[in-house]
């Protein structure tokens, strides 16, 4: 927007409070003065040229200072209690994806085609369930979903600590696929949740806070497996893997005691109108007999390509 104006109607001021070369106040939100063609100062004159409101410079923008996420964590309590949650999840999940690795390789004497079949047996739940998954995040409590979930999944890789022998490989793949199944309704409901517990101006900070998580726990989660599988075994992998699901439970049901007290920050009604504007260009009858087709393309392209690097 900068480039519309040519270089004389236009002047340089920095985001400070007052910019003192040529001695503009430039007010939050506003990144350059403007002078109209008489050479005046006019920072409105450029706006109503373009048709374009002017911020209101006392509007509570978000900012994306590291300040902004302290005080996202700390104001909204359930959202800090799911994100918790959610790392010491995924923590869990690459501990027991190396301790099973390193389990397959130990009873199957490192063949190839057990090892491949263990990476099916964790995707393919996600592959036929995903369309599932979203509509129980939308017709359930999302809260108690995700405690079904976290609780069933600490049976589940408890029974995984078990398995020592090389006859018992088939029950590891039915357990895998098992807590598979139960952990592809986890993470719908939990991105489901999340515009719920933070305002719609602040979900961006949400979004990039879920991202650094992810980040941080691929490469602690993976090296802390690689540690405890090589100093105490696998048994001890899994163990700490099933705390990790009964420390994300404690953190639902902590979450759900903040909501019965605070309630949500925005309902199902705002939430669903906001939805319904992102999705209104995408309304047509060429989107809505396209869209379905592409992901389901996409989400086969995906799997073929991990089964590729397999062959």
């Amino acid at each position: 927007m900068l480039c519309l104006l040519p270089p004389s109607c236009r002047t340089w001021t920095s985001r400070l409070p007052y910019d003192s070369d040529n001695q503009a106040f430039a007010k939050r939100g506003r990144v350059c003065s403007w002078r109209d063609p008489r050479g005046r100062q006019d920072t409105a004159w450029y706006w109503r040229r373009l048709k374009i409101n002017i911020m209101d410079p006392d509007e509570d923008t978000a900012s994306t200072s590291l300040r902004a996420y302290y005080d996202l964590l700390r104001e909204y309590r359930g959202f800090t209690v799911v994100w918790i949650g959610e790392i010491i999840d995924n923590v869990g999940n690459w501990l027991n994806y190396v301790a099973t690795l390193s389990l397959v390789e130990q009873l199957a004497g490192g063949r190839g085609l057990l090892i491949s079949a263990l990476l099916i047996v964790r995707f393919l739940p996600t592959f036929l369930l995903f369309p599932i998954a979203g509509v129980v995040a939308d017709r359930i409590d999302r809260p108690k979903v995700l405690l079904v979930s976290c609780v069933v999944n600490v049976f589940i890789v408890l029974g995984l600590a078990l398995i020592r022998r090389p006859d018992d490989i088939w029950a590891m793949y039915v357990l895998l696929f098992l807590q598979f199944t139960s952990s592809t309704f986890y993470d719908p409901a939990r991105r489901a949740l999340e515009p719920k517990l933070v305002p719609k101006k602040q979900l961006h900070l949400a979004t990039t806070l879920d991202t650094f998580a992810w980040s941080v726990t691929v490469a602690v989660g993976s090296s802390l497996g690689g540690a405890v599988v090589s100093k105490l075994g696998t048994t001890m992998c899994f163990v700490l893997d099933s705390c990790t699901f009964l420390c994300a439970a404690l953190c639902v049901l902590i979450l759900q005691v903040i909501l019965r007290k605070d309630g949500y920050v925005n309902n199902d009604a705002e939430v669903a109108e906001e939805a319904e504007q992102l999705l209104a260009p995408l309304d047509s009858p060429v989107h809505s007999h396209t869209i379905p087709e592409l992901a389901i393309v996409s989400q086969v392209l995906s799997y073929l390509s991990t089964f590729w690097l397999l062959i």
